[in-house]
């Protein structure tokens, strides 16, 4: 009988799944990849922080056309997110120097975010930074560029964008840059020109 229950114990053990994610995201951090809730506080309230609490639930404000916000705090604590990419993505039609400067109007909207709900949500700028944000109870906030668009066509400004916060770059959205090809424009450039192999390295 002893020797017959010891393989029933460790079949148990085994099919506690709960216990074994929770033990999981205890140690590792998920992280999501993409979260496009900077750009709806920028279109549905002008980037005005006070017109939201992200620590309700914010299922229930709805946009114009009738979509309602996917994104708040209880949701992310929810879903055990131990860090969420926060994407500074702005339209593809926008380009040049108004590109430029609406991205960083998004980068400094997630640092706002971040800054105004420091008890859940803290910056992070490295692997080490995500660990210690995530040991710490709190949800790594990091930035995604979702267009090669937003750059302008300068390195120099790339550097920036990373020096800004910035952790990846989408090469293209929906559209063609002047060096990348995106799969969903007319394909040109052999998909990439020189200067782009640039921004790659």
């Amino acid at each position: 009988m002893l020797f017959l229950s010891v393989p029933l114990v460790a079949a148990a053990a085994d099919t506690n799944y709960e216990a074994r994610v929770s033990h999981i995201l205890h140690e590792t951090p998920l992280i999501d990849g993409h979260n496009d809730l900077p750009w709806e506080i920028r279109e549905r309230f002008n980037s005005r922080l006070s017109a939201i609490d992200l620590q309700a639930d914010t299922s229930k404000l709805l946009s114009p056309t009738g979509v309602p916000l996917m994104t708040d705090i209880p949701r992310l604590r929810a879903g055990r997110v131990g860090g969420q990419f926060w994407s500074v993505w702005i339209p593809p039609q926008v380009h040049g120097f108004e590109a430029v400067q609406m991205t960083l109007e998004q980068i400094d909207l997630v640092k706002r975010i971040a800054a105004r709900y420091p008890s859940d949500l803290a910056m992070a700028y490295s692997a080490a930074d995500v660990r210690r944000v995530h040991h710490s109870g709190k949800i790594a906030c990091l930035i995604g560029i979702e267009g090669g668009h937003q750059i302008n066509d300068s390195l120099a400004v790339l550097r920036q964008m990373y020096a800004a916060g910035a952790r990846y770059m989408t090469l293209t959205h929906s559209s063609n840059t002047d060096w990348a090809y995106s799969a969903t424009d007319n394909p040109a450039h052999h998909g990439m020109t020189p200067f782009g192999a640039e921004v790659v390295r």
